[in-house]
């Protein structure tokens, strides 16, 4: 059991950058983000993920490539038992189950 205020747990990757959104199942259990690699020291990213992490696990469960690379609009989401997930890129829209 954790106390209020420790870390639980710590996600490293290095040849990543972490997006600024995490979006949480309701049941708390799973939160999907982004993540992306850019060109040397540029902020031109040639590769772009969304993942979903599964916290009793502690591992991510799921990893897709936003391909092609969004021009206007990333957008995603957990069921609220994190059972699926939804990612939008511009103008497609996809949903994916994700295992138990």
């Amino acid at each position: 059991m954790s106390r209020a205020g420790e870390i639980t747990q710590e996600i490293s990757a290095p040849t990543y950058r972490f997006g600024s959104d995490f979006r949480g199942s309701r049941l708390g259990n799973r939160f999907a983000f982004s993540r992306s690699q850019s060109i040397s020291n540029t902020d031109r990213i040639f590769n772009l993920e969304v993942c979903v992490y599964d916290i009793e696990r502690k591992r991510i469960i799921f990893t897709v490539p936003v391909n092609p690379l969004p021009q206007h609009k990333l957008g995603f989401a957990l069921s609220p038992n994190g059972s699926l997930v939804v990612l939008q890129s511009d103008n497609l829209l996809r949903v994916w189950s994700l295992p138990d």
